[in-house]
């Protein structure tokens, strides 16, 4: 068991420190304004994989920056197609 885990699925006040220092990496890399949903989606996410056991610090920054890129590439792509139809129209 992690050294930052406690018994019981509860989340330390050390583990909050060790997960905000993940996500304002993450913030200040993808351009993340704070207060956003998308920030508060991005905490979700890091929480989420912390509870699934996902203790690295490398694994969850690299993990919780895969997913805001793909967000970012289907976002991009969404709009893109939205450009498209809207031409056809």
């Amino acid at each position: 068991m992690s050294p930052l885990r406690k018994e019981g699925g509860q989340v330390s006040p050390n583990d909050l420190e060790y997960l905000q220092r993940i996500f304002d990496r993450v913030c200040v890399w993808c351009h993340i304004e704070r207060p956003s949903k998308r920030a508060d989606l991005l905490a979700s996410y890091l929480m989420d994989e912390f509870r699934a056991g996902n203790r690295e610090e490398t694994a969850l920054f690299e993990a919780a920056m895969w997913r805001e890129a793909s967000h970012f590439e289907s976002q991009a792509a969404q709009a893109g197609g939205d450009r498209i139809d809207r031409s056809l129209h």
